[in-house]
């Protein structure tokens, strides 16, 4: 509809409050086309208007409230930098996964590009094929159901890191005892 609007109303544009990033020039992953559709389900679902936003559209940041980067691994410097830019002009980022550990290269990075920004250091990653997360006393408004003795399972693995001291922690990871190498162990629930 875009190239019709000065024909209609020559200052019209179209609003989105979120952008969700997709990278269509470094994909490493198929995964994270699937990332997207999941986020967008959600949104839809949360009746958010959202567009997809890709490195060609650096100079449109500032027009979304939240840009969304989902396990978004490859991202150029000039990305990196365009997005660090969004934040300190007032933006938001939600990040997750492994979004900014790789050059547009793919080559490792020294160090995350946004863990400065996040106020994280990442450590490692759990041990187990899928995690469960304890919310929080400052997170369980956010975990419906979900509690500590009643954790969330979430079928990754997840990064391990520390946050800094103006960092609000909404879960921790909250592992088995067992090593999942040991085989030796066998339980099962109901």
């Amino acid at each position: 509809m875009e190239p019709y609007f000065p024909a209609v109303q020559p200052d019209w544009k179209l609003k989105a409050d979120v952008g969700i990033w997709y990278n269509i020039d470094n994909q490493t992953d198929p995964g994270q086309l699937e990332l997207a559709y999941q986020v967008s389900r959600a949104l839809i679902q949360a009746n958010i208007s959202f567009d997809a936003v890709t490195a060609r559209q650096l100079d449109r940041l500032s027009d979304y409230k939240v840009i969304i980067l989902s396990d978004v691994e490859m991202l150029d410097d000039m990305e990196v930098a365009a997005l660090r830019q969004y934040v300190a002009d007032g933006g938001k980022l939600y990040v997750s996964g492994r979004t900014g550990t790789l050059d547009a290269f793919g080559a490792k990075r020294s160090g995350d590009a946004f863990e400065d920004l996040l106020g994280i250091c990442r450590t490692g990653e759990s041990a187990w094929p899928l995690s469960y997360m304890a919310p929080t006393a400052a997170g369980q408004p956010l975990f419906d159901y979900y509690r500590a003795d009643y954790p969330l399972c979430i079928p990754t693995k997840q990064f391990t890191l520390t946050a800094g001291e103006n960092v609000t922690v909404l879960a921790t990871l909250a592992e088995t005892v067992r090593d999942p190498k040991d085989n030796c162990y066998f339980s099962s629930a109901i």
